[in-house]
């Protein structure tokens, strides 16, 4: 595809592919609903335009849409298997130059892609994805200390795949939660009920 760059006159190549990697459930739904609306007010509004028709996405990490969701004992969960994961892929589709779109967990999956490869990587799109600790703010401390000591928080991950934070998730404190679809939290809730997937999540 190509897509004008703004000189007149001149082109180049625009996203041709864009890879996205997602950090929870329900974020593929949530984005098909507003994404875009949200990109055209910010200075990624020609990715929008141009992404709204060009965009291919990959389903690359496992346990997400119909991928394979192989049990904790049989694969690492971790950021630097879930990049090795989907570099491997990206590898075996001989897919050798794209823009990532990195939501949410899906941040530090595509942060190791890009240290590995940066020649591969054409464009970066993040939403709501950190690339350090602090970001994470202090509603993360129960998960943290999960992370540091698994075995002495095992109310963790029930209280974080629960129903309620899955749609605290979605409409959190905003002050119109009936303009938000409650099958954007069911849906993710259903994802979330699936055997071993507390384990995985967290």
């Amino acid at each position: 595809m190509k897509a004008e760059s703004g000189r007149r006159g001149s082109q180049r190549s625009v996203f041709e592919i864009v890879v996205v990697i997602e950090g929870r459930a329900g974020a593929r739904r949530l984005r098909r609903r507003r994404t875009l609306q949200e990109l055209r007010g910010v200075a990624l509004a020609r990715l929008a335009r141009f992404a709204r028709r060009t965009l291919g996405r990959i389903a690359a990490e496992p346990g997400f849409g119909q991928s394979d969701m192989p049990p904790p004992s049989q694969y690492a969960y971790t950021f630097d298997h879930l990049a090795e994961t989907a570099n491997a892929l990206l590898e075996q589709l001989k897919i050798n130059r794209y823009s990532l779109y990195l939501q949410d967990y899906g941040g530090p999956v595509g942060f190791r892609i890009m240290v590995a490869h940066p020649d591969r990587v054409q464009a970066l799109v993040i939403q709501n994805a950190n690339a350090y600790e602090e970001g994470l703010g202090p509603k993360w401390k129960d998960i943290k200390a999960y992370w540091a000591d698994p075995k002495a928080h095992p109310e963790v991950p029930k209280a974080f795949t629960s129903l309620a934070a899955a749609k605290f998730r979605h409409d959190g404190n905003s002050p119109h939660p009936e303009r938000y679809n409650p099958e954007l939290w069911t849906d993710e809730y259903a994802i979330l009920l699936r055997p071993g997937e507390n384990m995985r999540t967290s």
